[in-house]
This record gives C-alpha cells, sequence and structure tokens, in this order.
C-alpha cells in the first residue's frame, strides 16, 4: 500500500467508522512499517529441503502451543523448529511451492482445506491435488473439518503407497470448532470480528488462548487417527506459519511480518503404521458457497 493509498483508506475509514476508523489506520501503518523490516530476515526452510512422506500441516499452529499440549499426544515427542517461508498462507503457498521444487511437486499428493489454493496451487502439476474446501465445506461452521481431510488422505494414502503426501488442516486457525460463542461476525459485512475484539480488550486474551488451544486438541485428535491408518515411516508435523497474540503489537497472521510467532513454526517428527482401524467415508458435495464468502468465513477479505 502507497502513502497516498493509506491517506485516502484513512480519510474514508474516520468519515465512516470515526475514532475506530482512524485507530483501524493506525494498525495497518504499523504493520506497514513492520513489513519493511521483513527484508532484514531470512528466506527461511522449504519444507521441499527437508525429508517426509507425509507432512502434516496445522493452520496457524505456534510452536509454544504444541508443546503445551504434547504431553496429551504420544506422538508428539520430538518437537524441533524451523523458520517458515512465510507469515501467512498465501505468502507460505507463493514461497514454498515454486519452480525450484517443481521435480518434487510431480511426485506430491496434496489434499488441503486452505481456500488460498484457488489462487497459489491450482497451477502446479502436483500428482494430484484435493482441494478439499471445494466439495468438503462447512457451510455451518464456515471452515473445513478436520475429518474431511483425514478421510481424504488415508484414502490417498492407501492408493498410493510410493509418493509424498501433504495434509494441509485449517486448524488449529479460526473458526473455534469447539467454541462456537467465540464465532462473532459483523452484521454489515458477516466478517469475524474476534481478532478486533482481541486487539480492542473487548474479549479476554485467555479466553481466546485456551479456544485456540481446542482447536488444536481438535485437529490432533483426528491427526492420531490418521497416523494410525496410513503407512509412513517419515513423518512430519509442522504449520505454515503462527498465530500473534499481540506479541509486537500485532494480532492473527498478517503476511509479510517478521514476527517471530509467525516465523518460527513445530517441526515434529514421528510416524505412522496402518492399523486399519478406520474406514474412511468421502463425502463429496457441490462446491458452496462463493470463494469471497468462504475466505470472509476465515477471517479474511
Amino acid at each position: 500500500m502507497t502513502l497516498t493509498q493509506w491517506i485516502n483508506d484513512t480519510y474514508s475509514q474516520i468519515r465512516s467508522d470515526g475514532v475506530k476508523g482512524a485507530l483501524e489506520a493506525g494498525y495497518e501503518f504499523y504493520l506497514g512499517g513492520l513489513r519493511r523490516l521483513r527484508l532484514l530476515q531470512g528466506n527461511g526452510v522449504n519444507i521441499y529441503d527437508r525429508s517426509w512422506d507425509l507432512l502434516i500441516i496445522l493452520d496457524t499452529c505456534r510452536v509454544d502451543l504444541l508443546e503445551e499440549v504434547s504431553d496429551e499426544y504420544e506422538f508428539l515427542e520430538d518437537i524441533s523448529t524451523i523458520d517458515s517461508v512465510g507469515s501467512s498462507s498465501p505468502e507460505w503457498m507463493k514461497n514454498t511451492f515454486h519452480t525450484d521444487h517443481m521435480n518434487s511437486i510431480r511426485q506430491t499428493h496434496h489434499i488441503t482445506g486452505n481456500v488460498h489454493s484457488q489462487e497459489y496451487l491450482e497451477h502446479l502439476p502436483f500428482a494430484e491435488l484435493d482441494q478439499a474446501w471445494r466439495d468438503g465445506w462447512d457451510d455451518e461452521r464456515g471452515t473445513v473439518d478436520a475429518r474431511t481431510v483425514t478421510d481424504r488422505v488415508v484414502d490417498i494414502c492407501r492408493r498410493n503407497k510410493t509418493s509424498r503426501v501433504i495434509a494441509h488442516y485449517m486448524q488449529p486457525h479460526y473458526p473455534y470448532m469447539r467454541n462456537p460463542e467465540l464465532d462473532t461476525k459483523n452484521p454489515v459485512d458477516k466478517k469475524p470480528i474476534l481478532w478486533d475484539q482481541l486487539r480492542r480488550g473487548d474479549v479476554e486474551k485467555s479466553k481466546v488462548w485456551d479456544a485456540y488451544a481446542e482447536n488444536l486438541r481438535y485437529v490432533l485428535d483426528d491427526v492420531e487417527i490418521l497416523l494410525e491408518n496410513v503407512d509412513a515411516d517419515r513423518v512430519v508435523i509442522t504449520a505454515d506459519h503462527g498465530e500473534a497474540f499481540g506479541e509486537w503489537g500485532v494480532y492473527e497472521h498478517p503476511g509479510q511480518m517478521p514476527v517471530p510467532v509467525l516465523r518460527k513454526v513445530p517441526w515434529c517428527t514421528t510416524s505412522a503404521t496402518d492399523n486399519h482401524t478406520y474406514r474412511p467415508e468421502i463425502k463429496r458435495e457441490k462446491e458452496t458457497p462463493s470463494v469471497e464468502a468462504k475466505l470472509r468465513d476465515l477471517g479474511y477479505l
């Protein structure tokens, strides 16, 4: 955003929202300054520069959050970290799946619940790209359920024994599946306002953090099912980026941020053995609603 654009947007926000608009404009200006610091950072670690057979991506999962619940799951024993190539999903996708790794991409089966795949992944020659959000969207909750991704990953792993597989779960990303009371939306544009409420102090940080942790447990319960129903010697549990709860004055996960809690992500190694304790149910519905509406449900746009 140029200075002229910011001034024009600020003027419009103040006219429409008064003091609130001025505060929002100031926050955006601050984020713009932080993005300039991003140039001083390294590029991060590309997932294709590491060894894995099955890569499980937990969208927005912070390292400290995974460590907080690690004693509840036997497969979370070896948690290290890497620097992500992005602080948001679009940035991560753009910097991960590019021409330097085209041969690896051709050998990868990718199942994703992340709507940004439409813009950044559709044109790439994956062995298979299953955009679960297209025909597996939960209209009521405004996201892709963990089980939808689990079912498709189990199915693909049982059909393809030699290819690399990426399983991109949307959780612990908002909305919080076990805390629907926090799923508040602006009555005008229907956009979630939880992070605005947290930034203004209208909701307690501890309450949001606990819901965030429950959303991680929600998806890890499914990861446990997955690890018992696929064969993979080298499994890695990681994240595309983290989530900010006020560190450096930042909330959620804006792109191109140098904030450590957004850039440093888990790299947890384990393995998987198919004990055939679960039979996947592949449900494919007609795609609804629009891509824009789905992004809005997730807090974008």
